[in-house]
């Protein structure tokens, strides 16, 4: 190997988090329908806020709320 061309300081480096001056995290479109997570089934919820209902399973997933479940029914509904 050649003198310099070591990647073993690049990975000891501690990454640091960099943000533009002017960065404002903004709100999903599902805050305020996350109320609904688990009391109805994430196509509903997709349908009435015009998104695509994978994009509600992950956002209910990454919460950590379980799926919606049918009154009666032993399994969730995804």
């Amino acid at each position: 190997m050649r003198w310099g061309l070591c990647n073993t300081g690049r990975l000891r480096r501690v990454p640091v988090e960099i943000r533009p001056w002017n960065y404002r995290p903004r709100r999903a479109r599902l805050d305020p329908y996350r109320h609904l997570f688990g009391i109805l089934p994430d196509r509903e919820i997709a349908r009435r806020c015009g998104v695509a209902s994978s994009v509600v399973r992950d956002m209910r997933r990454r919460s950590g709320v379980a799926p919606y479940t049918p009154p009666g029914s032993d399994q969730p509904t995804l």
